[in-house]
């Protein structure tokens, strides 16, 4: 992440103004000035599913978690901001603590802003200053994450443990059955379109990988790092 000159003078100034302000993230470009998804909703088992089923379109009042449609020139307030550039207040890491060790790569700042929005404070997105970030190179900086199916499986592990912790037991179960139903649904139509066999076999593996790790990780509640 490349931070711009003024960012943290500009950002700590607005955190000073703003005093139920406790985590502040800010606009975020890729190395060619492309805007990325800068201030996210909460996933939910529902837009999760709806996102990879491809029925997002039919519930247009779905909040989708990346959803990109509003506009990046104003401050506002947000569920969760990426953490390439992650300003937080020290009072709230005194009252909720700091990124829960559990998750390695994926969910830290998701499950940190839905602690903070849960003890009363605000997560906002600043738009007069901006980073840019460079996807995937915490990935890179690790030799052992040499192929796209472990950031997967890391993923997937994250996903899990977070809907355990913050939603309970019923709910991160419903999640891995809508998962399965989305990949039986993707599969269908795969093979409708008479598609390649590896791409068919994918979404069954995909099932697979799911539910071993959801008796790995102890029903969601252990990581297995």
């Amino acid at each position: 992440a490349f931070v711009s000159e003024e960012t943290i003078e500009k950002t700590i100034q607005y955190m000073d103004e703003h005093v139920s302000c406790g985590i502040l993230g800010v606009k975020l470009l890729c190395r060619d000035g492309e805007l990325q998804p800068s201030c996210r909703y909460f996933p939910t088992i529902w837009n999760i599913f709806l996102r990879s089923t491809g029925l997002q379109r039919f519930f247009s009042a779905n909040q989708a978690i990346d959803d990109m449609d509003w506009a990046h020139d104003e401050a506002r307030q947000c569920d969760w901001v990426p953490g390439c550039y992650y300003l937080i207040r020290r009072e709230l890491i005194e009252q909720v603590g700091l990124f829960d060790p559990r998750y390695f790569l994926y969910y830290e700042e998701v499950d940190h802003c839905f602690a903070a929005k849960k003890a009363g404070w605000e997560v906002h997105f600043y738009p007069h200053t901006s980073v840019v970030h460079i996807g995937g190179e915490s990935a890179k900086s690790i030799g052992s994450l040499t192929s796209g199916r472990q950031l997967d499986v890391l993923k997937i592990e994250s996903e899990l443990l977070y809907f355990r912790k913050n939603h309970g037991r019923a709910v991160v179960f419903c999640h891995v059955l809508l998962i399965t139903l989305s990949d039986m649904i993707n599969l269908a139509k795969k093979a409708l379109k008479l598609r390649g066999k590896f791409i068919v076999l994918g979404y069954v593996k995909h099932s697979y990988l799911v539910w071993s790790l959801y008796f790995k990780t102890r029903f969601a509640t252990k990581p297995t790092r």
